[in-house]
């Protein structure tokens, strides 16, 4: 909410999200003084791939019993998620060459810099992994099973990202004290 206090930060915003295609901007029918903003289809995929760990690293967050604030002039620190994958490879084929186990990989690359703009985390990779054996006879329970994967490997990233932005914290308030 803070972010949109003024109208050029508003616009900064608003034309960012419009030129990576996840929002169309379209004049209002009832009033031309006015534009209607709405979320794209590539906006809503790229809300959906990235809410999950968004939601683990606010859950860990507050299990660290940090104090989170979506007012970047208010935050001490901010963590900037710069990218963020999920692949899934085949891990092991059996005697017959059918797939019997998948391997899904989480890796999100991130940086950690101060309220005045200093670094304190240069950009880096989180990757956790996971195997799971696959049983063509039961597809659906598969499905189920890789989605609670998933949304697990991206809990146990946030958590290692957020041991490592704890660490290099404690380190830097050490260096300085």
């Amino acid at each position: 909410a803070a972010l949109f206090r003024d109208r050029p930060n508003t616009s900064r915003i608003l034309n960012g999200l419009e030129q990576r295609g996840y929002i169309a901007r379209e004049p209002d029918p009832d009033d031309r003084r006015r534009t209607r903003i709405r979320i794209t289809p590539a906006g809503r995929a790229f809300v959906a791939e990235r809410a999950p760990l968004a939601r683990a690293l606010e859950e860990a967050w507050i299990a660290y019993g940090w104090q989170r604030t979506t007012a970047r002039e208010s935050a001490d620190v901010q963590i900037a998620i710069l990218a963020e994958t999920m692949n899934q490879r085949v891990a092991s084929v059996d005697t017959t060459g059918k797939v019997s186990s998948y391997q899904l990989t989480h890796r999100v690359r991130y940086r950690v810099e101060r309220r005045d703009g200093r670094i304190v985390v240069p950009a880096r990779d989180v990757e956790e992994r996971r195997d799971y054996l696959y049983d063509p006879n039961s597809v659906l329970a598969m499905f189920d099973e890789q989605q609670r994967m998933q949304t697990q490997l991206r809990i146990e990233t946030a958590r290692r990202v957020l041991r490592q932005v704890a660490k290099r914290l404690a380190s830097d308030h050490a260096d300085r004290t």
